[in-house]
């Protein structure tokens, strides 16, 4: 069994303590948005790719120190640099557990010549696994941008999961070609009258034969204006 966590971090370079302290406890695979430039504190970055202006991708076995004792362990991250001015929504997929240097994956969509987040993604144990995080806006627009992105990964490969902030309810997304695996609430904003709006917009998607389920929110992360959301396959 894979436990695999996505959580939109909210511009969280500052809480990757809980990251990592959460991958050390038996989380496999964590899937971030939003997530800042992590610092780490040593380990081979195995390639660092341009694919467009200040933006690249880099991917790499890390050493992480946690705690008062900085208790030293290693993870694996394929890691997407974007913004213009900042990192804040930038991208990371990070492992506890080794993947080839080539297995790794990207697919991006583009609107009016414009390339919006890509969808990023590594292979463990024979099961590609992608984090994804739609456009913001209306659930029309992030759908599509969504769905488009879903399609590419269902065209390529054969078995994968794709965990992440769609910015749109299930309901949305096409599902005659996959399986969606439902969420928590996730999100909860208010609107001019403060009446509050609970969202179900950070879940899973799998490939037909992906048996998964919903596990529930982490407790340990929550520092987000994202309630972080666990899953198993």
């Amino acid at each position: 069994m894979v436990k695999i966590i996505t959580w939109n971090m909210g511009d969280g370079a500052t809480k990757f303590n809980e990251v990592f302290a959460s991958i050390k406890s038996g989380t496999d695979i964590i899937c971030l948005q939003e997530c800042g430039e992590p610092q780490f504190s040593k380990g081979e970055k195995y390639f660092e790719k341009q694919y467009d202006v200040g933006k690249y991708f880099s991917i790499g076995k890390f050493t992480v120190e946690i705690g008062t004792k900085f208790e030293s362990f290693p993870v694996y991250v394929l890691y997407c640099f974007w913004g213009e001015s900042s990192a804040k929504c930038s991208m990371a997929v990070i492992s506890r557990v080794n993947f080839q240097k080539k297995d790794y994956a990207f697919y991006t969509f583009k609107n009016e010549d414009k390339k919006l987040r890509p969808a990023i993604g590594i292979k463990v144990n024979d099961i590609w696994n992608f984090c994804i995080h739609s456009a913001s806006g209306d659930d029309k627009k992030s759908s599509a941008v969504a769905n488009n992105l879903v399609k590419q990964i269902s065209k390529k490969h054969k078995h994968w999961v794709c965990a992440g902030d769609y910015n749109c309810p299930t309901s949305y997304m096409d599902n005659s070609n996959w399986i969606c695996v439902p969420g928590g609430v996730s999100r909860i904003s208010y609107n001019k009258e403060k009446k509050e709006k609970k969202r179900k917009i950070d879940y899973m998607i799998t490939s037909k034969k992906i048996k998964a389920k919903y596990i529930g929110i982490p407790k340990s992360l929550i520092f987000s204006d994202h309630y972080a959301q666990e899953f198993s396959y």
